[in-house]
């Protein structure tokens, strides 16, 4: 930044929080603020605490502030032309910021400090931060959503991608839920309960100026892109209905531009709870290189299934989920010829080619077990399930809900039987399988 702007931008800072500081000092006028504060291992409390109205604040210093700021932004439009319009984010919108400029520092320092009479060494980080805005062509910006019905032992997992799951402060718990009551009603909620759990990581945003275009666009879907990761990292380890709603986007450092919340079109996830122990998460860590890493279009498919299986309402839909899953895997060495034969067999035999035991009557079991899931497939997807909603899977007879989660049991089995595998890809592989029906593996 010129230094010239640069010595202006300092002295009509410190002007103004001179002015500033008394007014709040007064304490004259007043806000409620709802604070939360943790109650217990789970529970949260809260609190209205009166705090100086920022708002009243700047409104009686308005024009003494304008006056102020006179001198740096005609220095800042001089040497910095192209801010003195629409500013923005391909991927959040663009907005006029060159007249908030000042007063959205001056609400930084009271924000970070607390207070307006601030040290000059305050002033001048937030002056830098300022500059690396003015300067770069990116912003760095932090994306985090919120974990629904999470829980962990530990205070932070580390994930692929930069990306970490942590437990929220209560700071952080009020800045998302708290406020002032005037406009908790227009805040992002969800659901009006707090999830303490949060997937956040950060991204570098290009800034655009009025009708430029941005050609490189891969930025704007990273957020989402790994987020989504994530939860199906999350959904395939375990059952457990988990999810997000909102991702809230914030810059790392201070930046002028507003940047929202944005509610992503994610599944309803129902009540429920998921919860990582502290001896699962190294399992959890290894499964999350393993999805994060893989391109392979069927087991993508899979895992997608599975995780849409995990936050269905309906028995029926949560089955046809998951075995749609296995087939993607199961049937996926079928050629074209091979497909006109039979498939429900095929699809049995594959599964009960990956048991384990050594015991023919296990294995037997299995088939059984694949077959009728099959059947129930598709007499659901066909319209012939009875109406008394119970089915027998394997001989043994229960309630449709039981045998959809025992279907996305066995799908989870299966990804986690094939995902370190998923390179290679070799239930992609005919003679894979049928080297399995004789108990050989398949020669590299």
């Amino acid at each position: 930044m010129h230094e010239q702007v640069r010595i202006s931008l300092k002295k009509a800072i410190v002007e103004s929080l001179s002015i500033l500081q008394p007014l709040t000092v007064q304490n004259t006028d007043t806000e409620p603020y709802l604070f939360w504060r943790r109650s217990g291992d789970q529970g949260w409390h809260g609190e209205y605490r009166y705090k100086p109205s920022l708002w009243n604040v700047f409104s009686k210093s308005a024009k003494s502030l304008n006056a102020i700021g006179v001198e740096f932004l005609k220095l800042f439009k001089l040497y910095y032309p192209g801010y003195d319009g629409l500013v923005g984010f391909r991927s959040h919108g663009q907005e006029i910021i060159l007249e908030r400029v000042l007063n959205n520092m001056l609400i930084e320092l009271y924000n970070r400090h607390g207070t307006f009479q601030c040290a000059e060494p305050a002033v001048d980080s937030l002056i830098e931060e300022f500059e690396e805005f003015i300067d770069l062509p990116t912003v760095r910006v932090r994306y985090m959503a919120q974990l629904l019905n999470f829980r962990m032992e530990g205070q932070q997992i580390d994930f692929p991608g930069d990306m970490v799951i942590r437990r929220l402060s209560e700071e952080e718990v009020s800045e998302i839920h708290g406020g002032l009551i005037w406009v908790l009603q227009s805040k992002p909620s969800s659901g009006g309960s707090i999830h303490e759990y949060i997937i956040e990581g950060e991204y570098e945003e290009p800034k655009i100026f009025g009708n430029e275009q941005v050609e490189d666009t891969s930025a704007f879907n990273e957020p989402s892109q790994k987020i989504n990761k994530a939860f199906l990292t999350l959904r395939t380890f375990k059952e457990g209905p988990t999810g997000y709603d909102w991702v809230r986007f914030k810059s790392v450092k201070f930046c002028p531009l507003s940047l929202p919340a944005l509610l992503y079109g994610d599944w309803h996830v129902p009540l429920g709870r998921y919860a990582i122990s502290e001896h699962e998460v190294a399992d959890l860590q290894r499964h999350a290189e393993l999805i994060f890493s893989t391109s392979e279009s069927s087991m993508q498919m899979a895992c997608s299934r599975l995780a849409d299986a995990q936050i269905r309402f309906r028995a029926e839909d949560r089955l046809v989920d998951a075995v749609i899953g296995l087939e993607t895997l199961l049937l996926a060495g079928l050629g074209k010829e091979d497909r006109r034969g039979e498939l429900r067999y095929r699809f049995a035999l594959n599964y009960s080619c990956l048991c384990s035991s050594p015991e023919p009557e296990e294995r037997y079991q299995h088939f059984h077990v694949a077959r009728d899931l099959y059947d129930l497939r598709s007499a659901i997807v066909h319209g012939g399930m009875s109406n008394e909603n119970r089915c027998s899977l394997g001989g043994k007879k229960m309630t449709l809900a039981e045998a959809a989660q025992q279907a996305c049991k066995i799908l989870r089995d299966v990804i986690k039987h094939f995902l370190p595998e998923t390179n290679g890809a070799p239930y992609k592989k005919s003679e894979f399988w049928q080297r399995k029906y004789f108990g050989l593996r398949l020669e590299p």
